[in-house]
């Protein structure tokens, strides 16, 4: 499985290397399905697909290489389906679930249930069953979520520490300090506030002195 979410050709090359178009499928994730970036992607990708398998005699058309190779999660699965996504191929969720929140909608089941299998996706959704139980019943001393949000604000606007460093010790998390990176960021980012009667940017840098918990995450 690979990822690709930059439209830099070299990261578009990485993720096509040594790869069987044939036996490739690509998986569009946008919410609205208009996002410019990504569909810049899709079309890199949808490109390189008709070149490996519609050349020669046995070649098919782009549209039925579309509609083979191409699927979609999105809340406008009808976006989807006149880029040429087959309607079967075109996952919707909700637009209330926000997009670097939505690793239990399709956005996350699709490549997870590929990669590992529906009974994998389903166990993963059992754990976050189990800590939403958690989140919601568990006292406050005892509470995880609650703790750690409690420390952050105390580290940002009592300590007045700047960033935090996220060091995982089991290989299989080597992502995650990235993942906390991208879960904080609609917290910060893409809007200004006033808070405490002054305003405040919100670009996850910290603003101490106001009740900020944007930090820089390493």
């Amino acid at each position: 499985m690979r990822f690709l979410a930059n439209i830099d050709e070299v990261d578009t090359a990485r993720a096509i290397a040594q790869l069987d178009a044939a036996e490739t499928l690509v998986v569009v994730t946008s919410k609205s399905f208009g996002t410019r970036e990504t569909l810049i992607n899709a079309c890199t990708l949808r490109q390189w697909l008709i070149e490996e398998l519609g050349s020669g005699e046995g070649g098919i058309s782009a549209a039925e290489i579309t509609a083979k190779h191409i699927a979609a999660c999105t809340c406008v699965p009808e976006a989807a389906r006149c880029w040429g996504v087959a309607p079967e191929l075109a996952f919707p969720f909700w637009d209330w679930v926000g997009g670097r929140y939505s690793v239990t909608s399709c956005v996350g089941h699709l490549p997870i249930a590929l990669a590992f299998g529906g009974g994998v996706f389903d166990e993963f959704l059992e754990g976050c069953h189990a800590m939403d139980t958690h989140f919601t019943s568990a006292p406050p001393e005892r509470n995880l979520p609650m703790m750690m949000g409690l420390l952050g604000v105390w580290n940002a606007n009592f300590l007045h520490l700047k960033t935090r460093a996220v060091f995982p010790y089991c290989e299989a998390l080597w992502r995650l300090p990235s993942h906390i990176q991208q879960v904080g960021f609609p917290v910060c980012a893409g809007r200004a506030r006033r808070l405490a009667g002054r305003p405040v940017a919100w670009g996850c840098r910290p603003q101490l002195g106001t009740r900020v918990g944007g930090r820089w995450t390493w």
